[in-house]
């Protein structure tokens, strides 16, 4: 499995931000923007995008999504 690193990285494989928007429930793409500016995805839409993701031979840090590891904390 390939490792997305980016945000936008993940909005790009997974099809650009209006496909991202209905992924995740259907929001309006604006809501994409406003988490790009953040560089953070929602967290409640860490599973199915983790699942997409993994459907296309990726993966991404989890911290995309606003979770820390316990690597992180330490540092």
């Amino acid at each position: 499995m390939r490792t997305l690193w980016s945000f936008n990285e993940v909005v790009e494989v997974l099809g650009g931000p209006a496909r991202v928007a209905r992924l995740a429930g259907g929001n309006n793409v604006a809501a994409v923007g406003v988490w790009r500016r953040r560089n953070q995805f929602p967290t409640k839409y860490y599973f199915v995008m983790r699942a997409a993701l993994e459907d296309l031979g990726f993966q991404a840090p989890i911290e995309l999504w606003g979770f820390y590891t316990a690597e992180r904390e330490s540092a």
